[in-house]
């Protein structure tokens, strides 16, 4: 019991540092066409390029969407973290899968919480 609820607590816990690191790398992505060139983020010719040369199928997983961003950007935090952690089981693939909708329904609940929405009128 204790090994469950302290695998639950390092899921809870990689999933808000995930979630704010796939909103924090959509800030830094974003910007507006009528920004001016010294105001863009730092890495706003990601979005730049991306959108004039990718589907669009490919640009939310990538930066257009914080709920796609989900499915693509937790690699990179659940799979090292688990294989340092524990042993290799098909369990890890399943949690992964919960892991992965739990991280979205996360970052929509905070995304919804900002105050201002401007990003998501124009993902579409």
């Amino acid at each position: 019991m204790i090994h469950a609820l302290g695998t639950i607590m390092l899921l809870l816990l990689m999933a808000g540092f995930n979630a704010f690191a796939i909103i924090g790398f959509r800030e830094a992505v974003w910007y507006d066409y009528k920004w001016a060139k010294d105001t863009m983020p730092i890495g706003w010719r990601l979005k730049y390029y991306g959108d004039k040369w990718l589907p669009g199928w490919i640009c939310k997983p990538l930066y257009n969407c914080c709920t796609c961003m989900a499915s693509l950007h937790s690699i990179y935090v659940y799979w090292p973290l688990m294989f340092y952690l524990f042993t290799y089981n098909y369990a890890m693939i399943w949690m992964w899968g919960i892991y992965v909708l739990a991280l979205a329904g996360i970052i929509t609940f905070i995304y919804s919480l900002m105050p201002y929405d401007t990003h998501d009128a124009e993902a579409d």
